[in-house]
């Protein structure tokens, strides 16, 4: 129903879209009570879905498209976390997962390369609460401000309205 080379091609588009990739972060965490380790880097998966508006024929061949992308969803902030899971001591551990830890609104400024499906953004998000953190032997749970770069592959899921 939707193909990268849309966007790139159409004056505007708006799709339901995912991006598959990676990135790296800075998170900082919302918790009040943390005052040690609140903020930290981490490298991981980057699985948004949401909605992407799209101004595209730009260029020399017309292929290169900018977007600016509002995620919903994001597999990858748990993934991310898990990933990191070792590496983040006293910073949190995971809770059981739910799908509100899936739920991470935010925006990103995206750039599609021409002739190809790959795109590189930069945006923030605001992760779930999907981190235990031990402050003074009480657990608490905390979200987190990731913001972040990531190079990915486009993947539209439907389109919404092309031109």
């Amino acid at each position: 129903p939707g193909s990268s080379t849309v966007k790139r091609s159409s004056n505007f588009n708006v799709a339901v879209n995912g991006y598959f990739g990676g990135g790296y972060y800075r998170e900082t965490l919302t918790a009040q009570q943390v005052q040690q380790n609140k903020q930290s880097g981490s490298a991981g998966l980057a699985v948004p879905v949401g909605i992407t508006t799209s101004i595209g024929g730009l260029g020399k061949n017309d292929n290169w498209s900018f977007s600016l992308f509002i995620p919903v969803l994001d597999i990858g902030v748990v993934t991310t976390y898990r990933i990191d899971q070792q590496n983040i001591g006293a910073s949190g551990n995971l809770p059981e997962l739910t799908f509100g830890n899936l739920i991470a609104p935010g925006g990103y400024l995206i750039v599609n390369f021409p002739k190809s499906p790959f795109s590189i953004s930069g945006g923030a998000q605001f992760g779930p609460q999907a981190r235990t953190i031990t402050v003074n032997g009480v657990d608490l749970q905390s979200s987190a401000w990731r913001y972040g770069f990531t190079a990915t592959i486009d993947v539209p899921i439907f389109n919404l309205f092309n031109r």
